[in-house]
């Protein structure tokens, strides 16, 4: 709908539930790898498992004391890496697994 226009014009990752909880990784601590599958992204991102037609994540951001690990979809496109990149970042939103109003389940790579 238009509102979801709105919000993919106006920047995949500065929807305005965002809040700053953690300190940022520096860059070199990111790091970013594709699953081959859904049952890997379930398996890497302690998804129930996981379908295309779940309505869940097309990605997940792990922070661990010296890397966050951003897993992607086979088929997540650039607006869940700039989500995921913002959880890198220390932002997180107070809906945890819930799929967030930036990203929809419609993005192409």
């Amino acid at each position: 709908g238009p509102v979801v226009a709105a919000i993919l014009l106006a920047g995949c990752a500065r929807a305005p539930y965002w809040r700053q909880v953690h300190p940022a990784y520096e860059e070199k601590y990111i790091s970013v790898v594709r699953a081959k599958s859904y049952a890997e992204l379930a398996t890497r991102c302690r998804f129930p498992i996981h379908s295309r037609l779940a309505n869940l994540p097309l990605g997940c951001a792990s922070r661990m004391p010296n890397l966050c690990l951003i897993v992607l979809a086979p088929d997540a496109g650039q607006c869940t890496l700039a989500h995921e990149r913002k959880h890198c970042a220390g932002y997180d939103h107070p809906d945890g697994m819930a799929l967030a109003p930036d990203c929809g389940n419609g993005e192409t790579l």
